[in-house]
């Protein structure tokens, strides 16, 4: 399969729980910010799962967006 992190930048429902399917393997989560790290199969590249709406129930709909390394030892202390 092809990587297709090169294409893509953030994605949303429906789209979100198809392409972690495709490839991304879940790294780590931050239950109390509602967020989920994931890293490519592929690539390497990192993506960062969350909830736009936080005043809707459950946070609304998923997102998925390629985040930086920086971010993410910033955030999730990896790197």
């Amino acid at each position: 399969m092809k990587c297709k992190c090169s294409n893509e930048q953030e994605l949303k429902e429906p789209n979100v729980e198809p392409r972690i399917k495709e490839g991304l393997k879940k790294v780590k989560e931050l239950v109390n910010d509602w967020l989920t790290l994931y890293k490519c199969d592929y690539c390497g590249l990192y993506w960062e799962k969350y909830y736009p709406f936080s005043s809707a129930q459950g946070g609304g709909p998923a997102r998925i967006r390629k985040i930086t390394k920086e971010y993410v030892k910033e955030k999730y202390g990896i790197g």
